[in-house]
């Protein structure tokens, strides 16, 4: 498995016959919530609580056309801690569902095309090519070691 996550940037197209040969989808799926998770935990406590609210206030008022104050009173009661746990589990629920849409889109165009590629081997194959989480979440821990530690 390791090896697929190597092979992946280095030798992709033989991490391609590896993954379509023995796919695999708890470990990449995990990888890529883990750190999905993992940038929302790190924003959320690194952004400042007043502001964020007041963001929100601001969008909300242009958004429904309603007085700051309605919808000021409307969002009293949010905690910034209360956001990171509903995004936190928003990711963990939308992430894997989007991913089931595309890979349900690339198993029926490869029922059309003849491809014999499975769902699981194109589910496993797009867990194992996103990457974004993982560049992401180095790109944001080296910005907050810089921002803490000058």
């Amino acid at each position: 498995m390791i090896n697929n996550l190597i092979n992946i940037i280095t030798a992709p197209k033989e991490a391609f016959g590896s993954i379509k040969d023995k796919p695999t989808v708890l470990f990449p799926l995990l990888i890529i919530l883990l750190f999905s998770t993992s940038l929302q935990h790190g924003y959320f406590n690194t952004v400042n609580a007043d502001f964020l609210i007041a963001q929100t206030e601001e969008q909300a008022a242009a958004l429904f056309n309603q007085p700051e104050s309605q919808i000021r009173e409307g969002l009293a009661d949010m905690d910034p801690q209360r956001i990171m746990i509903q995004s936190i589990i928003g990711v963990l629920i939308i992430v894997p569902l989007i991913m089931v849409l595309y890979c349900g889109y690339l198993s029926l165009i490869s029922k059309f095309t003849h491809d014999e590629i499975s769902f699981k081997q194109w589910y496993s194959l797009s867990c194992w090519r996103d990457k974004k989480p993982l560049i992401l979440s180095k790109k944001y821990s080296c910005y907050s070691l810089a921002m803490y530690y000058p």
